[in-house]
C-alpha cells in the first residue's frame, strides 16, 4: 500500500474490510496529493482526510427485498440468514432482511446465524444443514465465498437459497457445480462496480466531496 503511495498515481481505491479500510485511514493524510476511495465502509464510518471519500450501501434496503421475497417462497413459515462474522455491516444485512419477512408475513420465524469459522464453507453448510433440519426452507446467504456451504446444503436438502454481492445464479451456473444455481432464487446486490464508476463520473464533473461519506441504497 505503501509503495502505491509512493507512485504516480493520483487515485487509490480500497475495500473497506479485511484490514484495507483502517490502512487507507491510518496514512491518507500523510499523502495529501492523493486521493483515496474507500468503499463498503459503514454508515457511521467517520471520514479521516479531506482527501479521503467513503462510501457506505443501505444493505439493509436491498435486503428488505429479500426478506419479502423469502417469506412469500416459504412454505414453513421459517427462514434464515447466515453470514461470516458480526459487524455493523453485516447486522444491516440482516435488519433488513427480518423487517421486510415481517412485512409479509407478521408471523415468519426468522433466524439469523453467524458463522463458527467466517470465510469456511463447510462450517457455513453445517449451520445451513441444522437450520434445514429445524424447518427452515428458505436461506439468504450473506456469507461471501463460505456461500458455498449453503447453496450446497440447500441442494441437497432441497431447499432455496438467495445469493449476495454478484448475481450467484450466473456464477454458479457458469461453474463446475452449475446444479447449485437450481437452488439460487435470486441475488442481492450492490452495484459496487457501478458505483464506482459513477463516482469517477463525479470526479470528472467536479461534483465529488472529499472528505465526505457517501451513502447509496435503492434510490441511489
Amino acid at each position: 500500500f505503501l509503495d502505491l503511495c509512493e507512485s504516480d498515481y493520483n487515485y487509490i481505491v480500497s475495500q473497506s474490510g479485511n484490514g484495507w479500510g483502517d490502512i487507507v485511514f491510518k496514512y491518507a493524510a500523510e499523502y495529501p496529493e492523493k486521493k483515496f476511495i474507500v468503499f463498503d465502509c459503514a454508515k457511521t464510518t467517520t471520514v479521516p482526510a479531506d482527501n479521503v471519500l467513503c462510501i457506505a450501501y443501505c444493505a439493509n434496503e436491498g435486503s428488505y427485498f429479500v426478506g419479502y421475497v423469502c417469506a412469500a417462497m416459504s412454505q414453513t413459515g421459517k427462514i434464515a440468514t447466515g453470514a461470516n462474522r458480526d459487524n455493523p455491516n453485516i447486522n444491516d444485512f440482516f435488519t433488513g432482511f427480518i423487517n421486510g419477512a415481517l412485512q409479509y408475513n407478521p408471523e415468519i420465524k426468522v433466524a439469523t446465524a453467524y458463522n463458527t469459522v467466517p470465510g469456511d464453507a463447510t462450517a457455513m453448510g453445517e449451520i445451513a444443514e441444522q437450520l434445514f433440519n429445524a424447518g427452515v426452507d428458505v436461506m439468504f446467504s450473506v456469507a461471501g465465498a463460505a456461500g458455498l456451504g449453503i447453496f450446497k446444503s440447500a441442494y441437497e436438502k432441497n431447499k432455496l437459497a438467495v445469493g449476495v454481492d454478484s448475481d450467484q445464479y450466473l456464477t454458479y451456473s457458469n461453474s463446475e457445480t452449475p446444479e447449485l444455481a437450481t437452488v439460487i432464487m435470486t441475488s442481492m446486490i450492490k452495484n459496487i462496480g457501478d458505483t464506482l464508476v459513477s463516482t469517477f463520473d463525479a470526479i470528472e464533473n467536479g461534483t465529488v466531496q472529499w472528505g465526505s461519506l457517501s451513502v447509496l441504497g435503492v434510490k441511489e
